[in-house]
């Protein structure tokens, strides 16, 4: 029963649409928080549940004149104990240490406690967005471990919105699929999935559009 109200948020708060070979326009109607960053290492991502609250993120890094970067982006849903038709979503990207994010091919590590602004918004599965506010940091310490059970590789626009975060993706990738484990704002992660990806030869550009 919880992990059927965990999912049934999750569907409703993400809408994918994938747009091969189009240029991002990298533009916003709304005076929203705005994230853009540029992914040229290696980088992480999945779907993160202890069965009741979960959702998604993506980590990046760059490496540019000399300095590596990091970036982390998420989305995590929490049901509204009071109220079986609402639920909360957090969400944010921004800046983490380089220090605490490492990923190759086969594994990767992730252990941060969030400083950037996070967006604490109020959904209802009936009639949408309620309310958002300021929210508090959250920590992950995750790690991921290749599985072998696939290989992929991807080119164009992918853009994914969860709620009011919307995740721009545009450029060329490899990556292999992996087990994820580990805690994620005090939840575990054991039995989560995800992917490691190499963009070394073929860079990303990332642009998350925030709730407020």
């Amino acid at each position: 029963m919880k992990r059927a109200i965990l999912l049934s948020a999750l569907a409703f708060a993400a809408c994918t649409d994938s747009i091969p070979d189009e240029e991002s326009t990298g533009t916003t109607t709304q005076d929203v928080r705005t994230t853009h960053f540029i992914v040229n290492e290696n980088g992480a991502d999945g779907f993160i549940s202890d069965g009741t609250n979960g959702g998604f993120l993506q980590v990046g890094s760059n490496f540019s004149q000399g300095v590596r970067t990091v970036n982390l982006t998420f989305s995590l849903t929490y049901p509204d104990p009071l109220n079986g038709t609402q639920f909360f979503l957090d969400t944010g990207s921004g800046s983490i240490p380089s220090s605490n994010f490492s990923a190759s091919l086969t594994s990767g590590t992730l252990n941060t406690t969030t400083t950037f602004p996070i967006d604490h918004c109020l959904f209802s599965t009936i009639s949408g967005l309620i309310s958002c506010s300021p929210g508090s940091p959250k920590t992950f310490n995750l790690t991921w471990t290749k599985n072998n059970l696939a290989v992929f590789r991807s080119t164009g626009l992918n853009e994914t919105t969860f709620g009011c975060q919307t995740i721009k993706n545009n450029g060329t990738f490899k990556g292999v699929s992996a087990n994820i484990t580990g805690t994620f704002d005090g939840h575990s992660a054991a039995g989560s999935t995800g992917t490691l990806s190499d963009n070394h030869q073929n860079s990303i550009t990332r642009d998350v559009t925030g709730c407020t």
